[in-house]
């Protein structure tokens, strides 16, 4: 790769105005000038991140104000009367995160703000005078250094008659059996398998690409990235019962398939596989509403997709009498949306939500017959 230096005395200087360049979180470019001006003259490449509007806004997948309800359904078994009722909940985003959250935790917890990936991998592809050129100006790591999101190896604005676009994705140590990604300028395209053995290892990918910028920009390139998976977790209800929820599973559902980091779409294989985790999560019939099941780092991270006519959830429940309970129900032909989190809600009795409208502001004291619309769900 062809990189273009300068002699020492310019190195130093182009050190010094690497470190005026500012790491932000934001949602918008003027967000930007809190800490600092990403657009302050940098003659070296470097890195300002954002997170993507829709994330921001995402809602907590636990507060059904902050969701809405995608789909009801109850959980039976073959073997018994016993039965759970479920209730879809989908918030926008990815529940803790939209680069606002917890500090760091661990594998596969979802990411935020405040525990980001300690760096992202950095694709440049490369004009020349319009034409495009057959390789990578850059191909790297860029890492926060306490201020900045700096490349390994420092590479310079080369001049106006160069232009790039940035494709960048987070993070960089997914094993090469389970993500694929671009060897050259011809493909634009994220290749991925979500693991089965354990929930833990199911990353919250994120990607941000730019549109062209001039070889001469001169000054911090904001990334503004956004999750390209779905998170799925499981919380309670309205109430559970005593006993312990032994394991739950997502069974028939698609885990292959390829992202276009151009048009932001994916494509999914036919196959599906099945995923589950043990947990052992006792239960006291106390619980409050929306209390989580599977913790932050046991979040299903799923591929967007419409579901198979075969997917079903399952959960082994046993009670307080020690009797093991497996119960499933159908998920078939529901969706999955890119970026958002899918709460399945347990409870041992359905949720109903009852609305009244079209109440008078006035009425008579005496025998009026007043018409009121009632809403059931």
């Amino acid at each position: 790769m062809k990189v273009h230096k300068k002699n020492p005395s310019w190195m130093a200087g182009g050190m010094a105005t690497m470190l005026l360049c500012t790491l932000l979180f934001s949602c918008n470019n003027e967000d930007f000038l809190e800490s600092g001006n990403p657009e302050k003259a940098c003659d070296n490449i470097c890195f300002g991140i954002s997170s993507d509007k829709n994330v921001q806004t995402r809602g907590y997948a636990g507060s059904d104000d902050e969701g809405y309800t995608a789909d009801r359904f109850v959980l039976r078994s073959d073997d018994s009367a016993d039965t759970l009722c479920v209730r879809a909940i989908v918030s926008d985003g990815i529940n803790m995160s939209g680069f606002e959250g917890e500090q760091a935790l661990t594998r596969g917890t979802p990411v935020g703000k405040d525990n980001f990936y300690d760096k992202f991998h950095v694709l440049a592809y490369w004009s020349k005078n319009g034409a495009p050129v057959d390789q990578f100006y850059m191909n790297t790591n860029a890492s926060n250094t306490g201020a900045i999101w700096s490349t390994e190896q420092i590479y310079y604005w080369p001049g106006a008659d160069h232009s790039f676009q940035f494709y960048a994705w987070a993070p960089t140590d997914i094993p090469t059996d389970y993500l694929t990604v671009p060897s050259s300028p011809s493909s634009k395209e994220l290749k991925y398998t979500v693991p089965t053995a354990d929930a833990v290892n199911q990353k919250d990918i994120v990607v941000a690409t730019t549109n062209e910028i001039p070889g001469n920009n001169n000054a911090a390139v904001p990334l503004t990235f956004k999750h390209i998976c779905t998170a799925v977790r499981f919380a309670v209800g309205s109430q559970m019962q005593p006993g312990s929820i032994k394991s739950v599973a997502l069974k028939g559902v698609k885990n292959a398939g390829t992202y276009d980091m151009a048009t932001g779409n994916w494509s999914l294989g036919d196959a599906t596989v099945d995923f589950s985790q043990t947990l052992n999560k006792e239960t006291t019939g106390t619980e409050a509403n929306g209390d989580a099941i599977t913790s932050p780092e046991g979040t299903f991270m799923m591929l967007p997709q419409t579901l198979p006519a075969g997917a079903t959830v399952e959960v082994v429940f046993v009670n307080a009498n020690n009797e093991e309970r497996t119960l499933t129900a159908s998920i078939g032909n529901t969706e999955w949306k890119m970026g958002t989190t899918v709460t399945y809600k347990l409870s041992i009795t359905p949720e109903y939500e009852l609305e009244f409208s079209d109440i008078p502001t006035e009425v008579d004291a005496h025998y009026d017959i007043i018409p009121i619309k009632i809403n059931a769900k």
